[in-house]
C-alpha cells in the first residue's frame, strides 16, 4: 500500500532570496532588475517533467493577444529568459545545499564548498540537471527550458530494410 505524498509550493526564505541575490550581482554585476526577474522565477508555474516551458506556456486555444502577453512574461525567443533561468538554478543550488547539510554531509570541505557564483558540489549537481543557461543542450533535463527542435518525418515506402 502506497502513501500519496504532497509536496507544497516552494517558500523562498529572506536568507535564500539574499543569497540568490549576491550570486546574482556577481554573475551580472547589477541587481537593479532582480526583483523583476525573481517575481517571474517564482510565477513560472509547475510542469511536468516530460514537458518544456513552451508546451506549458504556449496554450494555442489562447488569443494571439493572451499567448504573446504570456510568452513576453516568461520566454526570450526560443527559452526562458537566461536571469529567470539563473535564479531558478541559483535557488536549486541553495536547496540542493540544504540536502547536503540534511545528510550531514561537512560544507567546510574544499570538495564539497559552494563559493563564487554558486560553484561547489550542490551547484555542479544543479547545473547537471538544468544546465548553465537556458540554450545548453549538454544536460540532463536539456529542452525543458527551450523550444523543441522541429521534427522532420519521411515516409517508409517498405523497400528499406534495417540491418
Amino acid at each position: 500500500m502506497s502513501t500519496k505524498i504532497t509536496v507544497p509550493n516552494m517558500e523562498v526564505t529572506k536568507a535564500q532570496k539574499a543569497w540568490v541575490k549576491e550570486t546574482y550581482n556577481e554573475k551580472f554585476g547589477e541587481t537593479k532588475d532582480f526583483n523583476k526577474y525573481f517575481k517571474v522565477a517564482l510565477t513560472i508555474p509547475y510542469f511536468k517533467a516530460s514537458e518544456n516551458i513552451h508546451e506549458k506556456m504556449t496554450d494555442y486555444k489562447k488569443s494571439k493577444d493572451e499567448l504573446i502577453d504570456i510568452e513576453n512574461e516568461y520566454l526570450t525567443g526560443d527559452s526562458v529568459n537566461p536571469k529567470v533561468h539563473w535564479i531558478l538554478r541559483m535557488l536549486a543550488t541553495y536547496q540542493m545545499h540544504q540536502v547536503f547539510h540534511c545528510m550531514r554531509v561537512d560544507q567546510t570541505d574544499p570538495n564539497i564548498a559552494i563559493n563564487s557564483l554558486g560553484k561547489g558540489t550542490p551547484g555542479r549537481i544543479v547545473k547537471m540537471w538544468m544546465g548553465n543557461d537556458p540554450e545548453d543542450t549538454s544536460e540532463l533535463l536539456s529542452g525543458r527550458w527551450n523550444k523543441e527542435p522541429a521534427l522532420s518525418t519521411f515516409p517508409n515506402d517498405g523497400s528499406t530494410t534495417g540491418g
